[in-house]
């Protein structure tokens, strides 16, 4: 059986073992983020350059296939870019889930070190009383012992 000590330093190791893994999660769900970012951005910077070019072509003249494919593919970049905000509002949503996690388990952490602490003390206390109890014992024997002889 292990000792309140004991179990309290497993239970703190997996409370930082849970802490890294969470740490890192939220370091990928950030970077995937950042990377769903830069797409979505990318996206907009297409669809806004198509929509110019579609401008340009309008004014100087252009056939209405022509004109209902640039429309259609500025259409279908509309549906992506709906898609990617979707994407990265999910993401942040992840990342804000991840996030409470960690404090919960980071608040976990620093309630397990308290406890840890306070056993470290509690035993602290317990051995000077014992080491008391054991010095007071042997001066009561030498006593007794020089009051035999005297």
């Amino acid at each position: 059986m292990m000792s309140p000590q004991e179990t309290f330093e497993v239970l703190a190791k997996q409370a930082k073992e849970e802490l890294e893994a969470l740490t890192e999660a939220i370091a990928r769900k950030r970077a995937t983020r950042e990377q769903a970012s830069r797409q979505l951005e990318s996206l907009r910077g297409y669809q806004q350059d198509y929509a110019q070019m579609l401008q340009t072509e309008m004014t100087q003249g252009i056939v209405s296939a022509q004109c209902r494919t640039y429309q259609g593919f500025i259409n279908a970049l509309g549906g992506v870019i709906s898609q990617q905000e979707t994407s990265l509002a999910q993401i942040d949503l992840d990342i804000t889930q991840h996030q409470t996690l960690w404090q919960k388990s980071y608040r976990k952490c620093q309630s397990l070190e308290a406890l840890m602490n306070r056993q470290r003390q509690k035993q602290a206390v317990h051995a000077r009383r014992l080491d008391q109890k054991l010095s007071d014992e042997q001066a009561a024997r030498l006593s007794a012992k020089s009051r035999v002889i005297h």
